[in-house]
């Protein structure tokens, strides 16, 4: 899974606004790197559902809408064209819509995107909210989960496998190869043909094919120079890249409809000194995320994907995808061993049944660097094959905590021709998305699990953009399913660790996102020790949804 940190609205514990401004700084730049150097996310990902339209070619936003997400009241005054906001403090801020290019249509006020983005922006990093932490870290609400079915069993065991065998599986590196080739077996075990299963390699090269924003040019650089055995001294490398990277930064914030330096201007410092700051060390981060500069990593100029076809009456074909590279220094079991242990026991549940609808299991490579593998798999596809597509199932994190997640959904045609950063930036902010029949459908199957198995599965649109390879499909304009199982900001169960749940969606007044990933801690012997059945009752539910989704009637 692709790692940011995002700040919201239920802020983490802080002494003084002065501490928490530092940690909103951090979180920014840390989600700044992250849009530089692989795949455009949102910094409004907090920002559940907003309505937008396009009228003569500029994106306008709903004023009341917006307001009732960020817990705002308004007022609007006819006569003047005037509307006021005032927050929870008592600040209030009028404003005539003509003046900032907005309108009125009767029934609604409507605001041009550039306009609420700002104030979007102000209120969930400016302002300060003091959240008591007692208020969010009740008892789980919900019944323990009964596991009816053997379901899941067999891909915890192949997590297992993975978790003590083939850890640090970092992209373009010998390490994931192994990992490859182990799935392979696997799958030949299972009595698959080899003319079923195709080993899809892609060169390094590739990522200079990528669209700006979807690659890691520094990570290219580091595999040439390490594969070539030329010399990369860090603190060298470091800062021949810190300049570069924060300048695009600043180009992608201003894309996304304000100045970035409004951060160094705040704290008082030139932008020369926020590099020196933050973005170095950030950046510094980054490269020991990936093992850039340990000699532990054994690099390659080529990584590769699995795919396995199960043919079906129809061509027209469900592809299931899971990424199977991680992070250095780490077992990466919910990352994403997770994905990879549903998708090997799915195919072997599906092998030999009369389905429908042609199977695709995309093992894929190269994940963590930007969705590489994904990206090459669907650009080597024909146009035929791409049509030929139904949905997308993708499986990612599915342990980081006990809420399990299915987001669903397809782009807006309002999005279609837009770059694959505008669309990820749109969706990632909560609008341009929208149900299709195949989503309902599976909505539908979600909630009768639910009834039937006590599967407790939540149903929710925003995730099916989180930051995963089911992007890939859904910026092309197919239908998505995306599988995680999350953590609630604040649930006493995380805390004592030193990690901390990064919230990064709002569901039911709560905040939810990922715990250990990208840690020492994404490990089953640990997970296991502090929250028994945690992982048997994910795989569970979602073995037993996947496969029921696999044999639906769509």
């Amino acid at each position: 899974m692709l790692s940011f940190e995002v700040a919201s609205p239920a802020q983490r514990d802080c002494d003084n606004k002065e501490e928490f401004k530092m940690k909103k700084v951090t979180a920014a730049l840390l989600l700044a790197m992250v849009l530089t150097t692989t795949t455009v996310v949102s910094v409004y990902a907090a920002v559940d559902g907003l309505q937008f339209t396009i009228v003569d070619g500029v994106e306008v936003v709903s004023a009341s809408h917006v307001a009732g997400h960020l817990d705002l009241d308004f007022e609007w005054d006819r006569t003047t064209q005037t509307i006021t906001f005032t927050d929870l403090d008592g600040n209030v801020e009028s404003v005539v819509i003509y003046d900032v290019g907005g309108f009125y249509d009767g029934r609604t006020v409507w605001f041009p995107m550039d306009i609420m983005t700002e104030a979007i922006y102000i209120t969930v990093y400016t302002e300060y909210t003091e959240v008591e932490l007692a208020d969010v870290s009740r008892i789980l609400d919900r019944e323990p989960v009964v596991r009816t079915t053997d379901h899941g069993e067999i891909a915890v065991a192949f997590i297992a496998e993975m978790n003590d065998n083939l850890y640090n599986r970092v992209p373009f590196s010998y390490r994931e190869l192994d990992a490859a080739e182990w799935i392979v077996d696997e799958l030949l075990a299972m009595g698959f043909g080899e003319d079923a299963i195709v080993m899809q390699g892609f060169s390094i090269n590739y990522l200079e094919e990528f669209e700006a924003g979807f690659r890691a040019d520094w990570f290219t650089e580091v595999v040439y120079r390490r594969v070539n055995d030329v010399e990369l001294v860090p603190e060298e490398f470091i800062e021949e890249w810190a300049d570069s990277i924060y300048q695009q930064t600043i180009i992608n914030f201003a894309e996304a409809g304000f100045t970035y330096d409004m951060i160094a201007y705040d704290l008082g410092m030139e932008l020369t000194e926020f590099i020196e700051m933050f973005t170095i060390p950030a950046l510094g981060d980054l490269f020991d995320m990936y093992g850039a500069f340990s000699e532990m990593v054994d690099f390659r100029q080529y990584s590769q994907n699995i795919i396995l076809t199960i043919p079906g009456r129809s061509e027209q074909k469900i592809v299931i995808t899971a990424h199977y590279d991680s992070v250095y220094n780490t077992p990466g079991a919910s990352d994403n061993a997770s994905g990879v242990g549903l998708l090997l026991e799915s195919a072997y549940r599906m092998m030999g049944v009369d389905n429908y609808f042609t199977l695709v299991y995309a093992f894929v490579g190269a994940e963590e660097v930007g969705l590489i593998g994904t990206f090459y798999y669907y650009e080597n596809l024909g146009a035929a094959q791409q049509s030929n597509i139904l949905v997308n199932i993708n499986a990612d994190v599915l342990f980081e905590g006990p809420y399990f997640f299915v987001g669903l959904a397809q782009v807006q045609e309002a999005l279609v021709g837009l770059s694959r950063n505008e669309v990820v930036w749109y969706a990632m902010a909560g609008y341009g998305l929208m149900e299709s029949e195949v989503t309902y459908k599976s909505s539908q199957l979600a909630h009768w699990l639910n009834e039937e198995y006590g599967l407790q599965l939540i149903v929710h649109r925003e995730l099916a953009a989180m930051p995963s390879d089911q992007l890939v499909f859904l910026v092309n304009g197919h239908s998505v399913i995306a599988l995680t199982g999350l953590a609630r900001y604040g649930d006493e169960a995380y805390l004592g660790f030193n990690f901390e749940v990064s919230p990064f969606v709002a569901h039911n007044g709560d905040y939810f996102g990922a715990s250990f990933v990208h840690t020492i801690y994404d490990d089953v012997h640990f997970i296991n020790e502090n929250w028994p059945d945690k992982i048997a009752n994910a795989m569970w539910t979602f073995s037993l949804f996947l496969e029921t989704l696999l044999t639906a009637e769509f």
